[in-house]
Order: C-alpha cells, then sequence, then structure tokens
C-alpha cells in the first residue's frame, strides 16, 4: 500500500521566481495540468481506506523560508525611539547579524556565538509538549548552518516577551544563563526574575532536551 500511495517528485531548480521570469514555473518543474483532479482523487480514496501505518506517516513536511519586507514606515515605527519591533523585524535584523558573522569566519568551523532563527524557540515555547524534532533539527544542521553547532561558545536565543523581544544567552562552558532585556524594568523586588525565571526555565528545559536528541553522540 505504500509503494502504491507514493506521488511523483518533482525536483526544484535552485532558481528564483524573478530569475526565471516567464518561463516560471515550467522551469522549475512544475507543471499545472500535474496532478489533475482524477490523480488528486485517486489519492484521496487510497489515503481514506490505507493501512493505520500508512496513515500515521509524515506525508508533507516543507521548511519554508520567511519573506521579510520593510519600507521605510517599518523602520521608523520598529527601529526608531519607542518603536515596537514585530517578528518580521526580529528577523531582518537577526539575518543582518547573521549575515555578519558569516562573512567574518567565512568556512570556519567553530563560531564565538549561534542566532536561533526565532522560529525555533517560539516552537520551544509554543510546542514544549509535542516537538516537532525533525523542523528543530534542519535549523541546527551543519550543512545548513556552515558550522558546527556544537561547537559554538555562545548560544543567543530570540525571546517574544509581553509584546516586546529578549536575549536569552547561554554559555556553553560555564553553564548559566544571560538574559539581555531591552526593556525598562525595575532593578528593585526582583522584577526580572518574576519576568523571566518561568519561561527562562521552559526555553532551557526544551533546549536542552532538543540539544540531547539532536547531539546523542
Amino acid at each position: 500500500m505504500s509503494r502504491n500511495l507514493r506521488l511523483p517528485i518533482w525536483v526544484a531548480r535552485p532558481e528564483v521566481k524573478g530569475e526565471m521570469g516567464s518561463l516560471f514555473p515550467s522551469r522549475a518543474g512544475l507543471r499545472h495540468d500535474i496532478p489533475n483532479a482524477e490523480n488528486l482523487l485517486q489519492f484521496y480514496e487510497k489515503m481514506v481506506h490505507s493501512m493505520r501505518s500508512d496513515r500515521d506517516r509524515k506525508w508533507f513536511k516543507h521548511v519554508f523560508m520567511t519573506f521579510v519586507l520593510l519600507n521605510g514606515d517599518d523602520f521608523i515605527h520598529e527601529f526608531g525611539p519607542d518603536g515596537e519591533m514585530t517578528t518580521i523585524g526580529w528577523t531582518a535584523f537577526s539575518r543582518r547579524l547573521t549575515s555578519k558573522d558569516a562573512r567574518m569566519y567565512g568556512k570556519w568551523k567553530i563560531r564565538w556565538r549561534h542566532l536561533f532563527d526565532i522560529r525555533f524557540v517560539e516552537h520551544l515555547m509554543d510546542n514544549y509538549d509535542a516537538l516537532d524534532y525533525g523542523l528543530l533539527a534542519s535549523m541546527m544542521d551543519e550543512d545548513v548552518l556552515g558550522y558546527k553547532l556544537q561547537w559554538t561558545k555562545k548560544l543567543f536565543l530570540p525571546v517574544p516577551l509581553m509584546d516586546g523581544f529578549s536575549f536569552y544567552v547561554v554559555e556553553v562552558e560555564e553553564k548559566t544563563l544571560v538574559v539581555l532585556d531591552p526593556a525598562e524594568t525595575s532593578i528593585h523586588d526582583d522584577e526580572m526574575s518574576i519576568k523571566h525565571e518561568d519561561n527562562a526555565t521552559l526555553v532551557l528545559k526544551t533546549l536542552r532536551t532538543v540539544l540531547r536528541n539532536h547531539f546523542s553522540d
């Protein structure tokens, strides 16, 4: 049954739509007439009547890139005085730092820091009891990163919290956590601890589980 349920896999070329122009999508191996309506109905019928082992399989996973677009107003409202940064703004900021690190280190496998994708951290916080290890592993893979995550000195996790963002910095060798919170927070009455302790405990516990699972050796 598993063999009969497989659909043809079209291998997309690395070009993007803007470079292919009028040749998109056929040049990437995509055709609007495949699969046709009959193919879809046949697939549906086979899936409905398939064995439980087939239906429990993960049939589709798309680790997609986040499209980031900021105009002038976005820069003013997100990066200016009293600005409120959105997830898109934070992603742009993080990618800028990542690109600078890549230019500085080149192909060197040892890095001073690793900046986690914000989607990685959001998944840790929102799905701690049902983690998608495949998705998380795809964001830690050496071939994707270009360096070894386990050789980095500090792990930077961008954390969305209370309509703002903070950095949780894991000092790997010292086994400590530093919280970088740009929001105005009182130094009295343990306000920082109250604000971050529960969330930091959750993030660290889940991160430790993911890293142990990924680097089992």
